[in-house]
């Protein structure tokens, strides 16, 4: 059965799609509806399979600014509130402004033998939050981080790539909670939304959005350093970036913004 989770911008829900095994029709319905006064929730929806065999929808509920989590129960999806967050009241005598918790914007969910992982953005206070299973801790809270976050988990070992947004640049972080190194892979003007973070054998690779020429970039990790290239230079290319392993070889899939279609390419 394959599923898919997505956003309806009409009506403000969460919805979810699924496709008969043998034959191959579809159905659709609603995923959640979320809280708030005004409701409007399912965006940057994650879906994984879990343990059980059942679909996990992780998302963001813009109407009460948490992140959600829908999960499948054989017949429907019942949704509830994952992280809350917390509101921001800066020490006195301090510059910032006080914000209202709002946690879960650009949500990735992994499920990994069994165990759920979320990277995901707090906006209230600039971090890159990271659950495992029910605990969360903060990867990086060194300026505005943490959009458009994409992860891995290798023999215990967390692997993230992700956006700083305040200086619009890509960094990577590998530890594990507590432990955390973190550096800079690409600090080229409008740099690091979309990521999508894949390993060719023990290498790490990023492709991600340039929003300066509006191409999509690859960064390799070699010896401890990172090399960058511009692989789509046609229009504005990048948007919303997949990668996908076929018979050892891998390709990007993304949105190309100037055709309103999907582009597909190898990558070297």
């Amino acid at each position: 059965t394959a599923w898919v989770s997505f956003y309806d911008q009409g009506a403000k829900t969460l919805r979810y799609a699924q496709r008969h095994p043998t034959l191959g029709a579809w159905s659709a319905g609603l995923a959640d509806v979320g809280d708030g006064v005004a409701p409007d929730t399912g965006l940057f929806s994650s879906i994984a399979i879990g343990a059980d065999g059942n679909p996990v929808i992780a998302h963001y509920d813009k109407g009460a600014a948490t992140l959600r989590v829908a999960r499948w129960n054989g017949g429907n999806f019942v949704g509830s509130v994952f992280d809350r967050g917390d509101a921001l009241t800066p020490d006195t005598g301090s510059e910032a402004e006080a914000k209202d918790a709002d946690v879960g914007q650009f949500v990735r969910l992994r499920i990994i033998d069994g165990v759920e992982y979320m990277a995901y953005y707090d906006a209230a206070h600039g971090d890159l939050k990271l659950a495992v299973g029910t605990d969360i801790h903060i990867v990086d809270s060194e300026g505005d981080v943490g959009h458009w976050p994409d992860f891995t988990v290798r023999d215990g070992q967390f692997y993230i790539s992700y956006q700083d947004a305040g200086n619009q640049r890509l960094k990577y972080a590998t530890g594990t909670p507590g432990s955390w190194t973190i550096t800079t892979v690409d600090d080229a003007a409008y740099t690091g939304a979309d990521t999508a973070l894949y390993f060719d054998g023990d290498k790490p690779r990023v492709v991600y959005f340039e929003g300066k020429s509006n191409d999509t970039k690859h960064a390799r990790s070699n010896d401890g350093g990172w090399a960058t290239q511009t692989i789509a230079t046609e229009g504005a290319v990048g948007f919303h970036n997949e990668v996908v392993s076929v018979d050892g070889t891998f390709y990007v899939a993304c949105y190309d913004y100037t055709k309103r279609n999907v582009y597909f390419a190898k990558l070297d």
